[in-house]
């Protein structure tokens, strides 16, 4: 008899493994650089930077893949910190590739200057094959995405978001194109002005290259700045085989003021799982993050209403809601707290469905004037659980619940790294070996001084 995750898993293993194989290849490796004389001193600022070089997913609302070479420097005040991730190649999908891509190097720096204190987060690809190497295709070398967020000595931002290639060739059938792309001289930014006046491009085969774009924002009062830098948004569609859309090159840099009692890290989360050993990954579904200089005060918070999580009619929940909140303090003090919520979630159906209510998660930090941290769950819970119409008793944290020797739940699984506090309020794990994991209402908050 299938149990509601076995079921799940049939529903989306057939069109994510081809997805997200590749991707799972190699973990991003990080490591940070020496810190120089000038940079021991922590900034007025805070910093915030990731960049990839591939990132997939499908349609499917909860399906997602993992980013290659994926860099990630989150919430530091400090300059002269550096993030490096690289991987060797990615093909996509793997059992029929049309998007190959070579070797990949991306990184985030923050640093301070005479005139210049900010983040450059950067993404290179040594070489992109769109569509078939030997066949119709497009192939770029030397693919680079910047974004530079940056405080001028007066205070005011900047940001300069671009990108580059050192060369790019075509053999697409298309003539107009072929003969512009094949010219010396022709870079990214020569397809890219090709792209803006006639629109995307499809190819037999592969499917649908669109433009890429740089974005920058501020908030208001020149509070935080954001540069993005995207090179290419790429549909796949190879015969016979679900849509896949890919993001190649991907860089994006954030700097804040205002963080006098150090910087904020948090995440809330409704639902976010695994299955297949990881292969395969779930969510994450109402997702919201906590800004490194926090919210200034007030509750920001979003919510999603009747989610049919993968698409499948086999896993559905209610009103879903997220919450953050951050503040800093005088000569020290902050607080944050982040939040989620779910009013029920339903798995299976019939007499193999599993039904849990009054699901909240939310983690509580508090760092006192002198730097110490006070952490707790409180206002976490899970109100009822019941399994093919039969009610059960919700478990004591730390003593899972096994019904019938199908699924395995806890709750409210606690963790403190250092200055930090996380809470899972609801844990399924599903018992056939496969390695199925859902984890549903995680809350995060971090406090770090420098």
């Amino acid at each position: 008899m299938n149990t509601p995750l076995r079921r799940f898993l049939a529903a989306t293993t057939a069109t994510s493994v081809a997805m997200v194989g590749a991707l799972a290849l190699s973990a991003p490796a990080t490591q940070a650089a020496p810190a120089a004389a000038n940079a021991k001193k922590p900034t007025n600022y805070a910093f915030y930077g990731t960049a990839y070089g591939t990132r997939a997913g499908s349609n499917t609302l909860g399906v997602k893949s993992g980013s290659t070479a994926w860099a990630f420097l989150g919430c530091t005040r400090m300059p002269g910190v550096q993030k490096t991730a690289r991987v060797a190649a990615v093909n996509l999908p793997t059992d029929n590739p049309v998007l190959h891509v070579g070797a990949v190097t991306s990184k985030n720096r923050t640093y301070r200057g005479k005139r210049r204190t900010g983040i450059i987060s950067s993404n290179r690809v040594a070489k992109v094959v769109l569509g078939s190497p030997k066949g119709v295709n497009i192939t770029i070398k030397g693919l680079e995405t910047s974004a530079n967020a940056f405080a001028r000595r007066n205070g005011s931002f900047g940001v300069v978001p671009k990108f580059s290639s050192a060369d790019i060739e075509a053999h697409t059938g298309i003539k107009p194109l072929d003969r512009l792309l094949n010219r010396t001289g022709a870079t990214i930014n020569t397809l890219l002005r090709y792209l803006g006046r006639n629109g995307a491009i499809k190819l037999p085969g592969l499917g649908r290259i669109a433009l890429g774009a740089t974005s920058t924002k501020r908030l208001p009062r020149q509070k935080a700045a954001v540069a993005n830098a995207t090179a290419l948004r790429v549909q796949l569609q190879p015969a016979g085989n679900e849509v896949v859309n890919v993001e190649v090159g991907r860089s994006r840099s954030r700097i804040a003021k205002d963080v006098p009692s150090g910087v904020f890290r948090g995440l809330a989360e409704v639902i976010k799982g695994k299955a297949l050993a990881g292969i395969v990954n779930v969510g994450a579904i109402g997702q919201k993050p906590l800004s490194c200089e926090g919210t200034r005060g007030k509750v920001r918070q979003s919510s999603i209403a009747g989610v049919n999580l993968l698409g499948a009619d086999v896993i559905g929940a209610g009103v879903a809601r997220t919450k953050v909140f951050g503040r800093q303090g005088k000569r020290g003090y902050a607080r944050a707290w982040t939040e989620s919520s779910l009013a029920n979630i339903k798995l299976g159906v019939g007499n193999q469905a599993l039904t849990v209510r009054g699901i909240v998660a939310r983690a509580n930090i508090t760092q006192t004037k002198r730097g110490k941290l006070k952490r707790n769950i409180r206002g976490s819970r899970v109100a009822s659980i019941s399994f093919g119409g039969k009610k059960y008793r919700v478990p004591k944290p730390g003593v899972p619940l096994k019904i019938d020797g199908l699924l395995e739940i806890s709750v409210m699984k606690r963790s403190t790294p250092p200055r930090a506090i996380k809470v899972t309020a609801l844990q399924i794990k599903l018992l056939d070996g496969t390695g199925a994991v859902l984890n549903i209402g995680n809350a995060r908050a971090r406090i770090n001084r420098r």
